[in-house]
């Protein structure tokens, strides 16, 4: 999913890329409560006959359902902030705060498309001595679409450059939703 927003006095544009995130921390954790009891009411059922040896199995699988749900709601928090500015573009990755920063001056959009029909395409941000990989959470038409829009952010702030107004360079603010 990909958010858009303008900066003020049309000093650039801010991207953010989040995952599609259809199942919450809190909901995960209902889930797994749920899953939980019902498991362990079957095992110890199976217990109370004799058949023990299905209690540590059943514990070992809810153990693998607990580290799923965490890993993949841990990927679902992500995001990336793409700030398209007058003299640079600054990416930034991470959560609940920037992991990694990258400020690329001069850079320029590079999409490269998949082969076959499973394949998945990648979305490059390059500037002369370094590049980033943006989107890799998006589907392929998600990602041409930004492809095309950061293409044109970029080709706007580069007339901005030439204008008096400048970019403030503080980025944007991480606890936008």
């Amino acid at each position: 999913m990909v958010m858009h927003y303008e900066l003020p006095n049309s000093q650039g544009e801010v991207f953010i890329v989040r995952p599609n995130n259809s199942l919450k921390w809190r909901h995960a954790k209902w889930l797994f409560n749920i899953i939980a009891l019902g498991m362990l009411a079957i095992a110890l059922a199976f217990w109370s006959i004799g058949a023990w040896l299905v209690f540590p199995f059943v514990v070992a699988e809810l153990v693998v359902l607990a580290f799923a749900l965490y890993r993949t709601s841990l990927k679902a928090y992500s995001r990336e902030v793409i700030s398209v500015e007058a003299e640079s573009v600054r990416v930034q990755q991470g959560r609940d705060h920037p992991e990694f920063q990258m400020i690329l001056p001069h850079a320029h959009v590079n999409l490269q498309r998949g082969e076959g029909p499973l394949g998945s395409g990648h979305l490059y941000l390059r500037s002369a001595d370094s590049e980033v990989e943006i989107g890799g959470c998006l589907v392929e038409s998600e990602r041409e679409s930004l492809a095309g829009d950061l293409t044109r952010a970029v080709a706007s702030c580069r007339v901005l450059a030439g204008s008096p107004l400048r970019s403030s360079g503080h980025g944007w603010d991480w606890q936008v939703p």
